[in-house]
């Protein structure tokens, strides 16, 4: 068993200062970044993110000079089943797309750093579509923001002053994709349920990592191996280890992604910007003495998002709309629920005070990954319900958690477009919609679960509410 290491790992390797050969992009090609859901933008900026994944807005993405640009599946709310058909339904689209316009692309599946959602599912799914297997997968679930390391195969999660392997955390008890390993090898076969063996899979080593050179770190890569994991205790890791990939691409080796956040930021050769200033994250179209108030959603149930939560119901100046999930869950009509609560986030935001809408704290799950999955999408839908409800354009929007910040974005506020403009905090992503969704221009917060200290999410929520 795994057991937990001190934060000194981070800093006992030093990357080394050598010069990675800079990146060059193919004409006619992009990079598409699929995403479980919205937190996977959190590492990055200036790229387009797509809702809606038709041949005909693919097509027009793809005659744009971009070089990547994300589409926003939100298949981590879905049953395996449903999952799988809505990825083989979207690359096929792509197919067709990139065909029609003579380009090419690149799959990445950015994933829950947590190791939560559909694998193998989603990685066979892609296969499947695009009708040939990939000569390579490559596992990196590193995140840095996030607090998500591996060393020595082992996947860790950031808890204080220490390194706790993430199957000892509450994420591997997650009700719809639990697991019991922090190997990623031997991850990968829980996952697969015994198909692939954990000693069949290659692992790309921190000290290989920091002392080969890219071109043999890439002739490590190409050995006959199918499936890879990949140390990674800081950016340089992972940027060397894309340039290594980035070369085997150029022998004509197809490599299919599945990664957190920061692989998404080093594959694309993206260099950090710092957190957008309060002014960036405002909607400065409402101004004057009226101006409404923000609005912030939160559907999360991680403990962070608890803790989170736990200090910012102690901030009394804040208008806060609770929705009872017992009630939503209940057979009888809720929709006195869900008329009032909007009622008071629309008057709340009438009078310049931020509303906080949030589902009542006590978790309350199923007997299988199914009917969590549809507990957590009959609550979501209540969320959404009032957010179509608003009659005023609040000054600043956050929806706390990926589920819920999916659900809100493309069926409350009608998104089918935006562009990523940068972070509100680090692994905090900011949308700024397009000119379909119903409050064209706004800055648009994805505040994820599991990202920030305790008091990140008031400390977010008072600096905008006196940035008036």
């Amino acid at each position: 068993m795994s057991q937990a290491i001190s934060l000194s790992v981070l800093d006992s390797l030093p990357p080394e200062n050598r010069e990675l050969t800079p990146i060059l992009f193919r004409e006619r090609h992009q990079t598409v970044i699929l995403d479980d859901d919205p937190t996977g933008t959190q590492t990055v900026h200036g790229i387009t993110v797509l809702t809606d994944a038709s041949v005909a807005l693919l097509t027009e993405q793809f005659q744009t000079p971009d070089r990547a640009f994300f589409i926003l599946t939100n298949s981590r709310a879905l049953p395996t089943g449903q999952a799988s058909a809505l990825i083989t339904r979207i690359c096929r689209n792509l197919r067709a797309a990139a065909g029609a316009t003579g380009h090419t692309f690149t799959v990445i599946l950015r994933g829950d750093s947590t190791l939560r959602g559909h694998f193998p599912a989603e990685p066979e799914a892609v296969e499947m579509a695009l009708d040939a297997p990939f000569d390579k997968w490559l596992i990196c679930p590193f995140f840095e923001e996030g607090g998500r390391f591996t060393v020595q195969g082992i996947h860790y999660v950031r808890e204080g002053e220490r390194l706790i392997p993430v199957a000892d955390t509450p994420f591997a008890h997650d009700v719809s994709f639990g697991y019991r390993h922090s190997d990623l090898r031997e991850w990968v076969e829980e996952k697969t349920g015994g198909a692939v063996r954990a000693r069949e899979i290659g692992l790309l080593s921190i000290g290989n990592i920091r002392q080969l050179s890219v071109l043999e770190l890439a002739n490590q890569l190409a050995q006959p191996i199918r499936i890879w994991v990949t140390d990674a205790v800081s950016l340089r890791d992972v940027e060397i280890v894309s340039a290594a990939c980035r070369r085997l691409e150029t022998r004509g080796i197809r490599i299919l992604y599945r990664t957190g956040a920061s692989f998404v930021q080093a594959y694309l050769g993206l260099q950090k910007r710092p957190p957008l200033s309060v002014n960036e994250l405002i909607d400065d179209r409402l101004t004057g003495q009226a101006a409404p108030g923000g609005l912030v959603v939160i559907g999360s149930y991680v403990p962070k998002t608890t803790a989170q939560f736990a200090k910012l119901a102690q901030t009394p100046e804040l208008e806060k709309v609770e929705l009872n999930v017992e009630r939503l869950l209940a057979d009888a009509p809720h929709d006195a629920e869900i008329s009032d609560a909007t009622r008071r986030v629309n008057a709340s935001l009438r009078a310049g005070q931020t509303a906080v809408l949030f589902t009542s704290r006590r978790l309350i799950t199923g007997n299988d990954p199914a009917t969590n999955l549809q507990i957590g999408q009959r609550v979501s839908d209540a969320l959404v319900a009032v957010v179509e409800g608003l009659t005023v354009r609040p000054r600043f929007f956050i929806a706390k958690g990926g589920i819920t910040s999916s659900d809100v974005a493309t069926k409350g506020l009608n998104v089918r477009k935006a562009t990523i403009l940068g972070q509100a905090l680090p692994g905090v992503p900011v949308w700024q919609l397009g000119d379909e969704s119903r409050f064209p221009g706004l800055a648009y917060i994805v505040f994820p679960g599991n990202v920030g200290s305790d008091t990140a999410l008031a400390e977010l929520i008072q600096t905008l509410s006196r940035g008036k």
